[in-house]
């Protein structure tokens, strides 16, 4: 198990997925943001969150890829839980006018729900994991065979 790349991955995730989250609320406050804005940053951190921990962990680990998968997602979803959300959440809601004072239970639910989220999809990043190591494994085996273009014979001039 590569612990020290299974944090920095779970960091990256919960900076990343957090950030996403967040800046909606950031920009548009109380009003509602357009769907297609909603959409776009539901694309955003779907393709931002998963696809650099499943290419990196397809890459540089050679054994137990699920595995490091979903401990990425689970331990990166705990940490931007109780590190990013809660401390940025409570102070949007004291800073941003207008804002209503039982917001609170409110963000804590909201809170909870992306917690839930982030460990929900943890399989599926492991799945990734597994499958891009498959892959990257299949090209290296393909590489150092007879069959590949490298190891044909050159003609001679």
């Amino acid at each position: 198990m590569n612990w020290k790349l299974i944090f920095k991955l779970s960091l990256l995730l919960c900076l990343l997925s957090n950030l996403i989250i967040l800046v909606p609320l950031l920009f548009y406050g109380n009003t509602d943001p357009p769907l297609l804005i909603l959409l776009l940053h539901f694309i955003v951190l779907l393709f931002g969150t998963f696809i650099p921990p499943v290419l990196v962990i397809g890459k540089k680990v050679p054994s137990r890829r699920f595995l490091h998968g979903l401990l990425v997602g689970i331990i990166g979803g705990t940490i931007g839980l109780l590190v990013l959300i809660f401390p940025v959440l409570i102070v949007i809601s004291v800073f941003i006018p207008g804002v209503p004072a039982d917001l609170g239970q409110g963000l804590g639910i909201f809170a909870f729900f992306v917690w839930l989220f982030s460990v929900i999809t943890s399989p599926v990043i492991g799945f990734f994991s597994w499958l891009v190591g498959k892959i990257f494994d299949k090209r290296k085996m393909i590489q150092g065979s007879a069959i590949s273009p490298e190891a044909e014979p050159k003609e001679p001039v």
